[in-house]
């Protein structure tokens, strides 16, 4: 997935140079008054850490059984310490069947939850 044209924009602002994340941050800050926000596709981001951890747990010796969890966890810090907020973006109801070429789900109507009777009997204060 990707924004379409982002790095041709950047590179047409900031020609033959690095540009860190922050710097695009102040100048987005600068001119709108509000942080950048960059939207996140959060089940591909979760299977990125998962796959890129999966040498390290594989001999148990290092990272702990929530390896990816944490580092996750670490890329959200560094968003966040850019002055950037990251929304996380998942697939809802309006979802393609196919993407990519594949079948995203077990064919169906979408059922939105219901929450169960005991749920309801709670006071707004619970």
């Amino acid at each position: 997935m990707g924004v379409k044209g982002f790095w041709e924009a950047v590179t047409a602002d900031y020609p033959g140079r690095t540009v860190r994340l922050w710097e695009l941050n102040a100048e987005h800050v600068a001119k709108t008054g509000r942080p950048m926000r960059i939207a996140v596709d959060a089940p591909i981001d979760v299977y990125k850490y998962k796959t890129a951890t999966d040498h390290v747990t594989a001999d148990k010796k290092y990272g702990g059984m929530n390896h990816p969890t944490r580092t996750l966890f670490y890329h959200v810090c560094h968003l966040l310490a850019a002055g950037v907020e990251p929304v996380y973006v998942y697939d809802g109801p309006g979802k393609p069947p196919i993407k990519r070429q594949k079948q995203t789900s077990a064919p169906g109507p979408y059922r939105p939850y219901t929450p169960s009777a005991a749920c309801q009997l709670r006071s707004e204060a619970e």
